[in-house]
């Protein structure tokens, strides 16, 4: 998951990277106002389903924090800006304003967000994409911008702190506690809640109920290291119900997102055992 993230990061395939860039950039299609599509796999994962008109809170992560950092790399001022773009454009229709949450998706032609469904990962991606963007593009967003992400995300990591469940974690379908308690969102949520702990962007107020966290979800790793109680692949749906009968498997970005985790706390707790 989000390997190229770190491919870039090897010369030998800084060629590749930068022609993957450029095809988000100047190929990839759009929606109306000029958002990124989202395209899934098909059911044989060898073909590809393009979401017409549709944004997915996915794109965030798996996309756009790939263009930002190609742009922070090779500064790429048009990389740069179109990455800005699109962040801010996917909090434009998929943040509800009331909860702070965030919906799986939205759908132009049907100008709705299938239901506004607030998806465990689905918000993960927002909770964990947001600080790790600032992390990025540090020192090349204007203030205001760097100001309104902070503000967004402070937001969101406030509104889940509010809906964990018993055990520290988060329900597949986020208001739902009848909805299964799932590993994959709940570490990418504790992964983001632990970077901008680290970033100096969190109130330390979040760091206990974080640690509780961080303990939860180890008790979700079986002794073969699979983590457990992952949602399998889940696509977007206006109804509810479907978000809490996807099947629970071992998956590559269940495993992921929890190495995330553990290394985003690891970080802060070594960043403040040298304050």
């Amino acid at each position: 998951m989000q390997s190229r993230l770190t491919l870039m990061d090897l010369p030998e395939f800084h060629v590749l990277a930068a022609n993957w860039a450029e095809d988000i950039y100047g190929t990839f299609p759009r929606t109306t106002e000029g958002g990124l599509e989202h395209f899934t796999t098909g059911d044989d994962k060898l073909s590809l389903n393009r979401n017409h008109q549709q944004l997915w809170a996915d794109t965030v992560f798996m996309t756009n924090l790939f263009l930002a950092k190609m742009a922070r790399m090779n500064n790429h001022e048009e990389w740069g800006e179109e990455a800005t773009y699109q962040l801010l454009l996917h909090i434009k229709y998929l943040l509800d304003n009331k909860t702070m949450l965030f919906s799986h998706g939205w759908d132009f032609d049907k100008r709705d967000n299938f239901g506004n469904t607030f998806w465990c990962r689905g918000n993960s991606w927002m909770a964990y994409g947001i600080p790790l963007y600032l992390e990025i593009m540090q020192g090349k967003l204007p203030d205001a911008v760097s100001r309104y992400l902070i503000e967004v995300y402070q937001n969101q990591i406030q509104a889940l702190f509010s809906l964990q469940s018993t055990d520290h974690l988060w329900h597949t379908v986020l208001d739902d506690s009848e909805s299964y308690v799932e590993s994959s969102g709940s570490a990418g949520i504790i992964a983001g809640t632990f970077l901008g702990l680290h970033m100096g962007i969190l109130p330390k107020e979040f760091t206990g109920n974080a640690q509780q966290s961080i303990r939860s979800l180890m008790g979700k790793v079986d002794d073969r290291g699979i983590v457990t109680d992952v949602s399998a692949g889940t696509p977007i749906s206006a109804n509810r119900e479907t978000y809490k009968h996807i099947r629970k498997l071992p998956m590559v970005y269940g495993q992921a997102l929890t190495i995330c985790a553990f290394a985003e706390y690891l970080n802060f707790s070594h960043s403040e055992k040298h304050v």
